[in-house]
């Protein structure tokens, strides 16, 4: 016996449903949501001398990183093109593809020092070494003696 479901809601609210997802502020939500949709995952940690930024970004070489620290932002990007070409009695086979990706952090004003940020690449994790600036870091505490 075959059953047959009937969604009336789904067909009554379509309507509704295309004037929100064409509506600007919802339209301008999902245009974010698609483009971090490419975005890698990552993680952020904080040590009294540092911010580390991890990036989960398999496929890549070092060499094809693009980092940046300016301005108390840190941006990331990648991109990547691969081509494999090969010709076979009279066959041609040709395939690319092209990965890219582009990351922005708002850093915490003036706390980082632009001139001391290293990244290493191991197994497809970016790591990001941000050091703060000496006014920065945490200060031990003031004994006070008292008179």
């Amino acid at each position: 016996m075959r059953t047959h479901r009937n969604y009336p809601g789904l067909m009554v609210n379509l309507p509704k449903m295309v004037n929100h997802i064409m509506n600007d502020s919802f339209g301008n939500e999902l245009s974010e949501f698609v483009k971090d949709f490419n975005a890698p995952a990552y993680n952020v940690k904080e040590t009294d001398d540092a911010y580390t930024v991890e990036l989960s970004v398999p496929g890549f070489d070092k060499s094809d990183f693009n980092i940046k620290v300016h301005e108390d932002k840190l941006t990331v990007s990648a991109e990547v093109e691969k081509k494999n070409e090969e010709e076979k009695e009279g066959y041609s086979y040709r395939e690319f593809s092209k990965s890219s990706f582009s990351r922005s952090f708002k850093l915490p004003k003036n706390k980082v020092n632009e001139e001391e940020v290293n990244a290493a690449y191991t197994n497809g994790v970016l790591v990001i070494n941000l050091a703060k600036k000496e006014e920065a870091k945490p200060k031990a505490p003031q004994l006070v003696e008292v008179k």
